[in-house]
């Protein structure tokens, strides 16, 4: 089942399928290399990075105007690396993250049970952490024209074939998806983002292509903090982007 919350009113409906993707691997310069692949020895086992891309299976909107270089390491939340995808307005790469060298545990037996993504889009960072990091049980989602289309999703599949269950609160949790509507101007497919980390005044997100930037330092392990509003009970909670950026809601699974 999945469950949306728009404005503070929870609805729920389910999610089931899923899109195809696939992988690379590029450099950060110097110590935060280092960390994250440290970090990746030791904790990230069941994840692997491979095959580099290079500019000549680029296409130019994916090699010019980058804010950082297509494939670079912006940052790790729960041993997820996040990528660079170049720019969020002229670069589809049209190369998909497959899983590979993972327990077949993890996923089904289709060959698109083991597609994440298309790199290194918003898109595929949110199946990706449902499928590797979903709590309390791996699942995955159809696929999709746009990040702002998982909204209208009306089913979730969990990866180990149990069907989910209603039932959800209103306060965001980590591990939801925090979904943008079309904006022609800058998001015209929209955008997903997840939320690793929920405050009294803040949720912390982790995604891939909002603007390409490192991730915050010390530790690099989430993208953006974004203010959070909640009332007492009957609790209603408001997301608030800046410069008028609208917030669909947020949607989860719940088994």
């Amino acid at each position: 089942m999945l469950a949306r919350e728009v404005s503070g009113v929870v609805r729920t409906a389910s999610l089931a399928a899923l899109q195809r993707r696939s992988l690379a691997r590029c450099l950060l310069p110097g110590v935060f290399l280092v960390v994250l692949l440290a970090y990746a020895m030791k904790h990230c086992s069941v994840y692997t990075l491979y095959e580099q891309n290079t500019e000549v299976t680029l296409p130019e909107g994916c090699r010019v105007a980058c804010n950082t270089s297509f494939g670079t390491i912006l940052g790790s939340h729960n041993g997820l690396p996040a990528m660079s995808n170049c720019n969020s307005t002229i670069c589809t790469a049209s190369n998909w993250h497959v899983a590979e060298h993972q327990p077949a545990t993890l996923y089904g037996d289709s060959a698109g049970d083991k597609i994440f993504g298309m790199k290194w889009q918003c898109v595929e960072y949110a199946r990706r952490y449902w499928m590797l990091r979903g709590t309390p049980l791996p699942a995955r989602f159809d696929s999709v024209a746009g990040a702002a289309d998982i909204w209208a999703l009306t089913e979730a599949h969990l990866l180990n074939g149990r069907p989910p269950a209603p039932g959800t609160d209103a306060r965001p949790r980590v591990g939801d998806l925090l979904i943008y509507p079309q904006r022609p101007e800058d998001f015209p497919h929209g955008h997903v983002a997840v939320i690793v980390e929920v405050t009294a005044e803040n949720v912390l997100v982790a995604e891939q292509n909002w603007d390409n930037a490192v991730w915050p330092a010390p530790h690099h392990n989430y993208s953006r903090a974004i203010p959070l509003s909640c009332t007492a009970a009957p609790s209603v909670c408001t997301i608030t982007e800046a410069d008028d950026v609208a917030v669909q809601g947020w949607v989860r699974y719940v088994v």
